[in-house]
């Protein structure tokens, strides 16, 4: 009996704390153990005693010196943990996170689309101007991106497309020239023509037309009276409802040094 006596006793002392209702701390037992505890530098520590004492004075004292702590450099060796500094916004940019990319605000829907036109010129897939304006050279150059990169997008505007392109480290598309302009060292030049040519707007080539005098140009309309007279046309006004009765909108290449007007409803 002697043997079993001390378990007994600890089995009826649990059993009496559990049916006893719980009693409120006395304030001077809040302040004990809080000399004991205000000066440690553990975090845990403390957020242990806020959790224990909520409601105490002590609470709000305890919760500055986790504050002061967490403020510390890491220069404070003796601290039992330390919180790891936070990013700025240049570390987050390609760190974990996913590679996540910091969010930016757009005003409208054309400042997302000028955005975007920017980042994939970028990545050399738009070669047309930045204006904002969602066209069918921007959604080309969104196809190219997605062949050439190998991502996943619906290909509209938005902003998960903005932050996959500028993600996407480039350039990833090859280098596109104009008509006008040929590859070299990795840029767009400027192609050279032999002497006495000129390059077209087609990227070709010609010589130039030779001028000829202003006052030569003749010409006449074979389903109208409609003619041209020293750089003027004329469209006579018995044909003036006639849709198919026009002058030319410009003259012959050997003329187009000349100042050319039309005229309606004359004569």
């Amino acid at each position: 009996m002697r043997i079993f006596a001390p378990i007994m006793g600890a089995l009826l002392f649990s059993f009496a704390i559990m049916i006893v209702p719980a009693q409120p701390v006395l304030a001077q037992t809040v302040s004990e153990v809080w000399v004991t505890t205000k000066d440690t530098k553990s975090i845990a520590i403390l957020e242990a005693f806020v959790e224990a004492f909520p409601d105490s004075i002590y609470a709000k004292l305890a919760k500055a010196r986790i504050k002061e702590l967490r403020g510390q450099s890491g220069s404070d060796g003796g601290a039992d943990e330390q919180l790891p500094a936070k990013p700025t916004l240049r570390e987050n940019t390609g760190q974990a996170q996913g590679n996540k990319q910091p969010e930016f605000q757009f005003a409208n829907r054309r400042e997302l689309v000028r955005a975007i036109q920017t980042e994939l010129k970028k990545q050399r897939c738009y070669s047309a101007k930045v204006d904002g304006i969602w066209g069918n050279g921007s959604r080309r150059a969104v196809d190219t991106f997605i062949q050439y990169a190998g991502v996943a997008t619906d290909g509209e505007p938005s902003r998960d497309l903005y932050n996959t392109v500028r993600a996407t480290s480039g350039p990833v598309c090859p280098l596109s020239c104009g008509a006008r302009f040929v590859v070299g060292n990795g840029k767009c030049v400027l192609k050279t023509c032999k002497k006495g040519e000129r390059l077209s707007r087609r990227g070709k080539c010609v010589k130039p037309v030779a001028k000829r005098p202003c006052n030569e140009w003749r010409w006449r309309d074979d389903t109208c009276t409609a003619y041209v007279k020293n750089m003027v046309c004329y469209i006579p006004k018995s044909e003036a409802r006639n849709l198919y009765c026009g002058c030319p909108q410009r003259p012959p290449p050997q003329f187009r040094h000349c100042k050319y007007r039309i005229v309606g409803g004359a004569g």
